[in-house]
């Protein structure tokens, strides 16, 4: 199974977005693609232009846009039972109301819970920022069979990225994604905020490909297969990580 996640600059440039998931070799024929940043409208865009099935969410419209600015889940095989989680807390200043979105897709006989997923940004304490992971845990705390989630974590700080795999853990969810794949620059520095998840699945390799004039985030992207009941997440150390794609 190949998944795709990428926080596509609020919904903007998708027919781009769709050129690069159609045509580049890290990207295309993905199983499941993971979106951020989204409206219907873009959504429904970008669903149509891959020829996939998809399913979204929004917490509430941007203040920038007014359009709705939430998740998608995009898949080429079924998707359903679809949860859409409310994030608590938002920043006092800009703050952006958050959300997760779930759902299950059968891949070959086997369902995966697959999550797509929006932290918000260091305008929020780390400490607020961690509780926002506690409804994603209680989705997926108990589960039993593979879990997989995606999405923009922001997390600016090696500090940020520790705390929220700490908050994870006990649901079971482990690193996928490595802890060098760059996918935001600013101010000419470069950071880690998009990351896999999971659990009862292995990595079989990950990376980060850069493409241009599309987001402010570069896609992340990662290929698995099913480690079976009870065993655990290979971790990215033992998988091969990709910088910029094969």
């Amino acid at each position: 199974m190949r998944v795709v996640s990428w926080n596509v600059e609020l919904g903007l440039n998708i027919d781009r977005a769709a050129d690069a998931l159609l045509e580049h070799q890290d990207l295309r024929g993905a199983d499941v693609v993971l979106t951020q940043e989204m409206s219907v409208e873009s959504s429904d865009r970008l669903a149509q232009r891959l020829g996939v099935t998809s399913m979204y969410d929004s917490a509430a419209p941007h203040p920038k846009t007014g359009q709705p600015f939430g998740n998608a889940i995009m898949s080429r095989h079924e998707l359903r039972d679809p949860m859409h989680v409310l994030l608590p807390h938002v920043a006092r200043v800009d703050g952006q109301p958050r959300s997760a979105l779930f759902a299950t897709v059968s891949i070959d006989g086997s369902d995966v819970l697959i999550g797509s997923v929006h932290i918000e940004t260091v305008l929020l304490s780390l400490r607020r920022r961690v509780r926002q992971l506690q409804p994603i845990v209680d989705v997926v705390e108990g589960r039993a069979g593979p879990v997989v989630i995606g999405g923009d974590f922001n997390t600016a700080s090696t500090r940020s990225r520790r705390a929220f795999e700490r908050a994870l853990a006990p649901s079971g969810l482990e690193r996928l994604s490595g802890v060098d794949t760059e996918t935001f620059r600013r101010f000419g520095r470069p950071f880690v905020l998009d990351h896999f998840f999971g659990q009862e699945v292995s990595v079989v390799k990950s990376g980060v490909t850069p493409i241009k004039q599309v987001s402010d985030h570069e896609p992340i992207w990662i290929e698995l297969r099913d480690a079976g009941a009870g065993s655990r997440a290979v971790a990215p150390a033992e998988a091969e990580v990709e910088a910029g794609g094969t």
